[in-house]
């Protein structure tokens, strides 16, 4: 996962050390942090356990380990996703200030309270299937990426946009330079949102 992410975010300041905390005490309450400390930098995720799922014998055994380990993967590329992001703030803020566009309200999607949460949240799970593209057995792809997406969705977490936005994101990962970073499919990531929102919120 980290040699992944770190490829594919190659100018996100290199971090000396991480730790994966693993607690049931988590509960759906994972989370990330970074530390510093005389010039020392450490990324911690502390994550619930990745529990078998009722599913998982429609799997192959390769796609129930990428499935549970989705939950670490979550939590580590935030420490590579966010860096990236901090330089189309502005952008991401004029965005997605209408949450109730991209967000359901009475779900989980009500915790992420500003426009840049949304967003990062939209490309934390959406770099999944990005991840999914070069990790996971392309047999079990499909269901992945559509459990991924139901999860996601109006009848799970609320992110409504979820399924387009994860599309679209996998096609400029698909059909990008060869080489070319995921943090250089920012600028046409967010264009497509503007664009996206713009054309729904104004149907001809």
């Amino acid at each position: 996962m980290l040699d992944w992410l770190r490829q594919r975010f190659p100018t996100v300041h290199a971090y000396d050390g991480y730790k994966v905390v693993f607690s049931p005490l988590v509960g759906g309450s994972q989370s990330v942090t970074w530390l510093e400390s005389n010039g020392y930098r450490e990324l911690q995720a502390h994550v619930n356990f990745p529990y078998p799922q009722p599913d998982d014998a429609e799997l192959s055994a390769e796609a129930v380990a990428f499935r549970r380990g989705e939950i670490v993967f979550t939590e580590l590329n935030h420490g590579f996703i966010n860096p990236a992001a901090a330089p189309y703030r502005d952008q991401i803020t004029r965005t997605f200030a209408d949450r109730a566009f991209w967000t359901k309200a009475g779900t989980s999607a009500d915790s992420y309270r500003n426009a840049m949460s949304v967003f990062l949240e939209l490309m934390n799970w959406a770099l999944v299937a990005l991840y999914a593209e070069d990790v996971a057995p392309s047999a079990d792809r499909g269901r992945l990426i559509a459990a991924l997406d139901d999860s996601m969705g109006d009848s799970g977490r609320g992110f409504t946009r979820f399924a387009p936005f994860r599309a679209e994101l996998v096609r400029l990962y698909r059909d990008r330079i060869a080489g070319a970073s995921v943090e250089s499919l920012y600028p046409q990531i967010l264009a497509w949102c503007e664009a996206y929102r713009l054309a729904r919120m104004n149907p001809r």
